[in-house]
């Protein structure tokens, strides 16, 4: 189990993310609890993966591959495969986000009524945001960061922009889309000139 904790600290999230508007037509509360428990198996997770950090060092996993810590395919030269790779930092970052988006999940259930609208969206975009924060922190080459990047900032903006007052657009959501995608693009274009040179 240990073996296979980063990747699972990302996936539990994510495809709780998934099922939490199915979930939400069966039963609000079950809802919450879902959300909550998707946010709290990958915090548990996360805090087993820095633990492992701070114990034994940097961990490699790769995707795909027999074994997790092999990063190149045999006969080949370069890592083709989406690699994970762990080390003070990043399980630092990732804790930072399991435990805030863990913490917002608990407070949110008092926080919102039970018959608001659109809490299945909510608990959605807070659990992408959990995961792809995890990701971000995670990921070991500049591609899946970018990728990371994007899954975070559309979930951020969809939590921002989460309440319209009074159904005028919201001129928050609307900055932080802005802002975000300006970022993603001087990301992906520092990520265009590493791999030119």
């Amino acid at each position: 189990m240990m073996e296979h904790a980063p990747i699972l600290a990302i996936a539990i999230p994510l495809l709780a993310a998934f099922a939490t508007p199915l979930i939400g037509k069966i039963d609000k509360k079950l809802r919450n609890i879902w959300a909550i428990a998707g946010l709290g198996v990958g915090l548990g997770l996360i805090i087993l993966t820095f633990s492992e950090v701070i114990n034994s060092g940097i961990i490699t996993y790769t995707l795909g591959a027999s074994n997790p810590g092999q990063t190149i395919p045999s006969g080949w030269n370069v890592p083709i495969r989406i690699v994970l790779e762990i080390d003070g930092m990043g399980a630092f970052a990732a804790l930072g986000m399991g435990i805030t988006t863990f913490i917002a999940s608990i407070y949110s259930w008092s926080f919102f009524d039970d018959e608001e609208s659109g809490l299945d969206r909510f608990y959605t975009l807070l659990l992408l945001l959990g995961a792809g924060g995890t990701g971000l922190a995670f990921t070991g080459d500049l591609f899946n960061l970018f990728v990371w990047l994007e899954v975070s900032s559309i979930a951020a903006t969809g939590l921002v922009a989460f309440w319209s007052y009074r159904g005028t657009p919201n001129e928050a959501g609307f900055k932080f889309i802005l802002i975000s995608a300006i970022g993603s693009i001087m990301v992906l274009m520092a990520v265009g000139i590493f791999y030119g040179q």
